[in-house]
């Protein structure tokens, strides 16, 4: 498969993502538990053919991307040479990498991996395999996306009990550990511990796209520092179990001045970080008022995605989370009519779709249960701390820190910056 082509077939395995409203297996598929672990679903045109897998979701404490990139490259079943492009973010609950292999029989395929994140908690991986053929490929856009959609929010479920056959299925493998270097609460890392948390920016290639990318850094009054923060709140971070399980995130750090340098585990090149670059941990008991949002924006010759996500927090204590964004791509020539294009706009609980050609149009629209009872409910800064208790009775201890004016914070990995209202 040649790059432009590989492109082709990226902007449509995004669009596949989130793109149909049905929810039984697609005429012409079938079902059938494998032996890999996986719930497989098939389906062919004469010597043409897709196989789409399913495997059990996943726990994990660490990030969607993170979780991802361990799995995106790994040797696929079926298909014994594979080589994958980097990985797509097209929302901030979906993942996917595409690229060409050559399966057991010596044929060429297109090959597919995506990690979705659940509103209920764990990720879930899926794979797919298609025949080299981008006809193909066109005609089973609508039908591979409701099965992918199945795995993204439904994981699969409806599919399996509407077509399985009756065979016993597979076995789940044993959960993803949730991240390990976990306290029990409040025994964890103390501000009188904590030197200073540092933030940086890069302005960075994404796709075809320039892409600001910020990074921070905890350094501890020992002279450590670790290379972005733990994905649990400070006070319960076992610093000295990381510095063993993790020693690649660490390093030593030391201060000239109006200037930090930091140098880590394994490198010779030192980083120099001023010192006026620190965030702040938050007032105990603070209260926000105001929306706190990140854009991204993804581009190659074939496709344009962006998304945004969002927190909300008032004087009352309540916080609101949100996501959305959209896809637009295209594949094919317009010679003969061949030309394919087509769109997808998403938000947490609805997305639409539309699909078209020179000689042909299809749309879909569809909306789901409300996840609000997940994305919403109540919230406490105290330091370095963001705790979030949802509606739905999940808890999140959180790292936090922010600028002198509040107009950014961290949240969840990234840097959010308040909305400002619009001008008229």
């Amino acid at each position: 498969m040649s790059l432009f082509s590989r492109h082709r077939v990226g902007a449509f395995a995004a669009a596949l993502l989130v793109s149909s409203a049905c929810w039984a297996l697609p005429a012409g598929w079938t079902a059938a538990a494998s032996s890999s672990n996986a719930q497989v679903y098939r389906s062919s045109r004469g010597t043409l053919s897709a196989e789409f897998r399913v495997y059990p979701a996943q726990q994990s404490d660490g990030t969607l991307s993170d979780w991802f990139e361990t799995r995106r490259t790994q040797p696929m079943a079926g298909v014994p040479t594979s080589s994958f492009e980097p990985t797509n973010q097209s929302q901030s609950n979906i993942v996917f990498a595409y690229g060409a292999g050559v399966d057991a029989q010596g044929r060429r395929v297109i090959v597919v991996r995506t990690g979705c994140a659940r509103s209920q908690g764990g990720f879930v991986l899926a794979e797919t395999v298609m025949s080299m053929d981008l006809d193909y490929f066109r005609q089973t856009f609508q039908e591979a996306g409701s099965i992918l959609e199945q795995a993204c929010f439904a994981n699969g479920t409806a599919a399996a009990t509407k077509a399985a056959p009756a065979t016993k299925p597979a076995a789940e493998p044993p959960a993803e550990r949730p991240y390990a270097y976990v306290k029990a609460q409040g025994t964890g890392l103390k501000p009188k511990d904590i030197e200073t948390i540092l933030w940086r920016w890069r302005n960075e290639q994404s796709g075809m796209t320039m892409q600001v990318r910020t990074y921070y850094y905890l350094l501890l009054k020992d002279g450590t520092y670790r290379h972005g923060l733990p994905p649990v709140a400070l006070e319960d971070f076992d610093a000295a179990a990381a510095k063993q399980g993790e020693p690649q995130e660490w390093g030593r750090w030391t201060r000239s001045g109006a200037n930090y340098a930091l140098r880590r585990n394994g490198d010779k090149d030192v980083d120099s970080l001023p010192a006026d670059s620190a965030r702040l941990p938050a007032r105990k008991d603070e209260k926000l008022d105001g929306t706190w949002q990140i854009e991204t924006a993804y581009s190659s010759l074939w496709s344009v995605s962006r998304s945004r996500r969002a927190i909300s927090f008032d004087r009352d204590g309540r916080f609101s989370r949100n996501s959305g964004g959209s896809i637009v791509g295209s594949m094919g020539s317009g010679a003969g009519g061949n030309a394919v294009g087509g769109s997808v706009v998403h938000d947490d609980d609805s997305s639409s779709s539309s699909m078209g050609s020179a000689v042909a149009v299809a749309g879909s629209s569809r909306k789901r249960a409300s996840t609000l009872p997940d994305r919403s409910g109540t919230y406490r800064l105290d330091g370095y701390t963001l705790e979030l208790r949802y509606d739905s009775g999940r808890v999140e201890r959180l790292a936090f820190c922010t600028t002198d004016n509040r107009d950014t914070l961290y949240f969840n990995g990234e840097e959010l910056r308040r909305e400002k209202p619009d001008k008229r």
